[in-house]
């Protein structure tokens, strides 16, 4: 919780980050209720990798990562939880957990 409160607060913030974070510390995947679902939503990866495709030019590195993040979310049956839910990949592959501190 204080890393968000951190994060929100200063250069690092972002729509992404305002929006997914307080859900992640919730445990709140479910799609549609809390976001669209990732399995829906990877047409827009699509539709960018063959933008870029069409121009000749290399995905940017940020967007590969993310990509690859994504698709191994879907990999592991992740399509009908929202993009939040992405941090499960890399909660297991660190073996932790994001959750608020119980009181």
């Amino acid at each position: 919780e204080e890393f968000v409160e951190v994060v929100s607060s200063g250069t690092g913030q972002s729509f992404g980050f305002n929006q997914w974070a307080p859900r992640i510390l919730k445990r709140e995947f479910e799609a549609p209720k809390h976001g669209f679902p990732m399995g829906s939503a990877f047409k827009d990866f699509e539709t960018l990798q063959e933008a870029f495709s069409n121009e000749g030019l290399e995905i940017p590195p940020v967007l590969a990562g993310a990509l690859a993040t994504y698709k191994e979310a879907l990999t592991r049956g992740l399509a009908d939880e929202h993009k939040g839910a992405m941090v499960k990949v890399w909660e297991r592959k660190m073996d932790v957990t994001c959750s608020a501190a119980k009181s």
